[in-house]
Formats: structure tokens, C-alpha cells, sequence
């Protein structure tokens, strides 16, 4: 990703099916909202961790053909109060910029008729982003 280029310290790793699904989402923006995403996690690096991978994944979701999930996971250290106020713009913008990426990916995802979650565990961490597909 053109944002991503020069970035020390992570790399992405992205996977995707043959043949991928085609989404009903204009490409630039989505691309932005991920790579805003992707930029989060690899900011929320664990302590010590020499080379931040940051994965991201589009899956059919099953039992639903009209919907694609893009996954983007990552180990993190992102503490409780971090993932009450996630997508809150206006929370987030008084600790800084590259806290507001989920808030502004969550924004631009549901504009294009889409879902933004996350999934939080202990040692890992994902965005989990849902699309409407072309049938």
C-alpha cells in the first residue's frame, strides 16, 4: 500500500480467495479505511515485539453469499478504555492522530453500506469489515 511504503517496523501480509468476491464499495476509500486500520495495529505493537505482521484477509462469509469480510488482524496492546471509545471521533482526537484511524475507517465503511466490528482477545486482536458483494 501506497501508505504503508517506508514504514519500519511492520510489514502486511494479505490474503484473499480465488476467485476473490467482487465488492460493491468504491476501491480508493476502502483502500484508505484499511490502510488506516492497518496503520492502528501496527502502532499497537506488544512491547518488545522487534517486527509488528499485520493480516489482512478477505473471506466469503458463510451463509451469506451477497457479503464479503475483510479481516485485518494483528497482536496488540490496546488496553480496555482504547476499545470503548474505538470508533468515537470525537474521544479519540485529543490523544492523537493515529488514534482516530478506526473512527474514520468506521465512518467511510458504513457510508458504503458496510459493517465495521472488531474482535478483541488477549493476545490478538482483528477489525473485521463487511461488505455487501455484486451477485
Amino acid at each position: 500500500a501506497e501508505a504503508l511504503e517506508g514504514a519500519e517496523g511492520f510489514r502486511v501480509e494479505a490474503l484473499a480467495p480465488t476467485p476473490s468476491p467482487i465488492l460493491q464499495a468504491d476501491p480508493k476509500q476502502l483502500r484508505k479505511a484499511i490502510v488506516y486500520l492497518v496503520e492502528y495495529l501496527a502502532h499497537k505493537a506488544p512491547p518488545q515485539t522487534p517486527l509488528q505482521t499485520v493480516t489482512v484477509e478477505m473471506r466469503r462469509v458463510r451463509g451469506a453469499p451477497g457479503e464479503a469480510i475483510i479481516v485485518i488482524a494483528a497482536p496488540a496492546d490496546i488496553r480496555p478504555d482504547d476499545v470503548s471509545t474505538l470508533f468515537d471521533l470525537i474521544a479519540l482526537v485529543p490523544r492523537g492522530l493515529k488514534q482516530v484511524g478506526p473512527a474514520v475507517s468506521y465512518r467511510v465503511i458504513v457510508a458504503m453500506g458496510g459493517r465495521l466490528d472488531y474482535q478483541y482477545r488477549p493476545d490478538n486482536f482483528a477489525f473485521l469489515i463487511t461488505l455487501p458483494t455484486v451477485m
